[in-house]
């Protein structure tokens, strides 16, 4: 039973979803936040709503979470691992909602003693300016074991989703969905951020359309590579959740590139482009927009 949540990450992802958690009463709930000040002055803000919830340093925070949530950047992540350890103790729930598919190896192998789920955030429309999150879908956290053994943690989790109204989706197959989200974020978020591009827009463009399924072609031939059966269902499914999302819209890149913030570039194409070097699969896509998007943040 998740009987405490601990959020690390305020950003859009973490954001959304610790709303809905502040308001589960019963079930109380922080955020671990290096220093408590400055969100004085500018407070995390969802719609208009000023996010009601907890905050602590890591000297504040005086006992284990059941249960974490952790949705910074990658490269914010080794930083956030340092600040939520006092909140890990044995058996504490993990949940990374960060792209890319290496955050729970880095995560279980700082925390051997928590159980680190599969997860990630799925069909979250959202921008961000400052601590102001605008949300138009608040999308829903698909996860699943990552062990064997840890159906029960699974359940708790899903439990407690269920009374805190967070939507959620509980698969078997994670591995496969981690692969699908990085299709999609080595797509969209790469070709849109390079075209600046938002959604409308995006799906407007044939050149967009075209380049981000030559990008994420490139993610099925690595996976199937790997042995993770993948193939052009995956694309379509993409695209029939693309047309629902909201004209003016951002891909986190983009805004990332607009607020001249260090993108995730490295686990989208870079990775693709470094796991093609050695399975010896051309990815000449990826490594293109790897190149450009490189370019444009070294002109920040």
């Amino acid at each position: 039973m998740i009987g405490s949540v601990a959020f690390a990450g305020l950003g859009s992802v973490g954001a959304i979803y610790a709303q809905l958690a502040s308001r589960q009463k019963d079930v109380p709930c922080f955020a671990v936040v290096r220093e408590t000040e400055s969100f004085g002055r500018q407070p995390v803000s969802v719609n208009g709503e000023r996010l009601d919830i907890p905050l602590r340093t890591p000297e504040q925070v005086h006992a284990a979470a059941d249960l974490i949530l952790i949705a910074v950047k990658w490269h914010a992540l080794a930083d956030a691992l340092e600040q939520i350890a006092p909140a890990v103790g044995p058996g504490t729930v993990i949940l990374s909602l960060l792209n890319g598919i290496s955050s729970e190896q880095v995560i279980a192998r700082r925390f051997p003693q928590a159980s680190v789920l599969y997860a990630f955030g799925s069909g979250i429309d959202a921008n961000r300016v400052g601590r102001a999150v605008r949300m138009n879908r608040r999308g829903r956290i698909v996860f699943g074991p990552r062990t064997e053994g840890q159906e029960a943690d699974t359940a708790a989790v899903q439990a407690y989703f269920e009374r805190a109204g967070i939507p959620h989706e509980v698969s078997c197959e994670m591995q496969r969905e981690l692969w699908w989200k990085l299709m999609v974020n080595v797509g969209m978020n790469q070709v849109s951020a390079v075209m600046d591009l938002n959604f409308g827009d995006f799906r407007r463009s044939e050149e967009a359309l075209c380049r981000m399924r030559r990008a994420q072609r490139e993610v099925i031939a690595v996976a199937n590579a790997q042995g993770i059966a993948m193939d052009e269902r995956d694309i379509g499914r993409w695209e029939r959740q693309l047309a629902g999302l909201s004209a003016d819209g951002l891909s986190s890149t983009l805004q990332d590139v607009r607020a001249h913030r260090k993108t995730e570039v490295e686990l989208y194409g870079g990775e693709i482009c470094r796991l093609g070097e050695i399975l010896g699969v051309p990815t000449p896509v990826n490594a293109e927009l790897l190149r450009r998007i490189r370019e444009i943040e070294a002109s920040f």
